[in-house]
């Protein structure tokens, strides 16, 4: 049954990594999101069996039918890794007992619906990013937007408590925190350090990990991307002037906070010891 389940899962999370190349490469190109998908060189109409999630990129072996260009390995590798996320983000869930399987009910459903949105939403920004370098204000606000909502129900559940244990308060600290810090960077280096879109979204994303775990989430941001800098500089002759973008390391490092919040807590009060 989990197999049958997963590979459902698998499939479901294809078919929207299939909409995020739609919606990063129109959007970014200015063209509506609406109507059928075209060959980027000749405009030729791709049919219905041309549109499958992956399976169509490699039975036309990765050209157009019509000009016969080589097309972007970016489409079936969004499609595949969407695929990977979804199974991967339902496992954790499950795994740090956020929902189980054997009781389904409105709030489960909501703790569903609120994970993969974001999840979905960072995933769109994290290609997004690394492929032009922008962050789409529109995705920050549907995202911004929906953790909000999610944190103001955790709040009615647990109470009005005026501490840092209150989802709503944790979440407000954290987002200004976090964007606050990368407000200063941004201002003193006049944008040279990091990008105004770092800045807005490191709000959401400080919303999302709350008050407690903001300092992790700047330091893991911060060591993963010295690490790739490094890699980068050392095997691939990038240079020092090389803009990489932040984007990717934030969301990366949001995602296993998200999942690790009480492992990465308890490593380090037993590091405090």
């Amino acid at each position: 049954m989990n197999f049958l389940f997963y590979s459902f899962l698998f499939i479901f999370g294809i078919c929207w990594g299939s909409f995020a190349n739609v919606l990063i490469d129109r959007i970014q190109a200015g063209k509506s999101i609406q109507g059928r998908s075209k060959c980027d060189y000749c405009g030729y109409v791709l049919n219905w069996f041309d549109n499958i999630p992956i399976i169509s990129f490699l039975a036309i072996k990765g050209r157009c039918r019509k000009c016969n260009k080589k097309l972007s390995w970016q489409y079936p590798w969004v499609e595949f890794l969407t695929g990977l996320i979804f199974v991967l983000t339902f496992w954790l869930i499950q795994k740090n007992q956020i929902f189980q399987a054997n009781s389904f009910s409105f709030e489960t459903f909501l703790v569903l619906i609120y994970y993969f949105l974001i999840i979905y939403i960072l995933w769109v920004i994290f290609v997004w990013d690394l492929k032009y370098m922008i962050i789409p204000d529109f995705l920050i606000l549907i995202g911004l937007i929906g953790t909000f909502i999610f944190k103001i129900y955790l709040t009615f559940n647990s109470g009005f408590i005026l501490n840092l244990e209150n989802p709503l308060i944790s979440a407000l600290l954290g987002g200004i925190i976090i964007s606050g810090f990368f407000g200063f960077l941004f201002y003193v280096s006049r944008g040279k350090w990091i990008g105004g879109g770092d800045v807005k979204i490191g709000f959401w994303l400080g919303v999302i990990v709350g008050f407690q775990m903001t300092y992790f989430f700047i330091l893991f941001s911060y060591v993963l991307g010295a690490i790739v800098a490094i890699i980068l500089l050392l095997f691939f002759k990038q240079k020092m002037k090389s803009q990489i973008p932040f984007g990717p390391f934030l969301i990366i490092s949001a995602y296993v906070i998200i999942f690790n919040k009480e492992i990465i807590l308890k490593i380090w009060n037993n590091l405090l010891v």
